[in-house]
């Protein structure tokens, strides 16, 4: 097996590189990329949410390459969601959802036919959800936070044209697999510090007064990976 991923990696290094001058990639282009990966959060407190730093995430983004810098610079929004969930104590079930959208750039730094290397950075923003329950109540209690932060990463793509535009390449269509490794960064930490019933639509008056609870704040920073499919068209 390794000895035929090393004859894959020696075939795609051994393509002609762009003769020099030459764009990467002539006339803009568009880009869909879908996959999936892992986020680590650093944080101790996440031990009262869940038994694993580790979060599976889905990702999803699109982009687009201007016809500039050499076709190496692409623009691109993007998500990532991630959820996970607990049983506290053997009582009370508790669960965190992230969703985290970002705007950044990704800019080729070595680029062959099949091989492309690139550096990505983003600003972010997330909504974060954390909810308890209790399984002997009905209600659950929980709270919204809201957190700025940004995103750095490297990776690779391994491409295959689907459809040539002929010389200048202008038209051309590429699908690929990507894989990225990273890290993020939150300038501030999500605090719920006002837990308290989740509004259900019901006009009944609550039965129990209760008082919102400060469940503290968590730090949601730290590194990911993620692989998947790409589109250029």
């Amino acid at each position: 097996m390794l000895r035929a991923i090393a004859a894959v990696a020696c075939v795609l290094l051994a393509a002609p590189a762009h003769a020099e001058g030459e764009p990467v990639s002539a006339g803009a282009h568009r880009e869909v990329r879908a996959g999936s990966g892992a986020f680590y959060v650093q944080d101790a407190h996440l031990n009262a949410v869940s038994e694993l730093r580790g979060f599976p995430r889905a990702d999803m983004s699109v982009g687009y390459k201007p016809d500039a810098v050499d076709g190496r610079l692409t623009l691109e929004l993007g998500y990532f969601g991630t959820q996970q969930s607990n049983t506290d104590y053997s009582k009370f079930e508790t669960s965190i959802q992230l969703n985290t959208f970002s705007a950044g750039a990704k800019y080729g730094f070595f680029n062959r036919r099949w091989l492309s290397v690139y550096g990505r950075g983003a600003l972010s923003f997330s909504a974060s959800s954390l909810q308890i329950r209790d399984p002997a109540a009905t209600d659950m209690i929980g709270q919204w936070a809201y957190t700025f932060g940004a995103q750095a990463a490297a990776g690779a793509e391994f491409l295959m044209t689907l459809h040539s535009g002929g010389e200048d390449q202008a038209s051309r269509t590429q699908f690929g697999l990507y894989v990225e490794g990273g890290y993020h960064q939150d300038f501030n930490q999500a605090r719920f510090n006002s837990v308290k019933p989740n509004a259900s639509g019901d006009d009944k008056p609550t039965r129990i007064a209760f008082a919102p609870v400060n469940a503290g704040s968590l730090g949601l920073s730290g590194p990911f990976w993620r692989l998947g499919v790409l589109l250029r068209f």
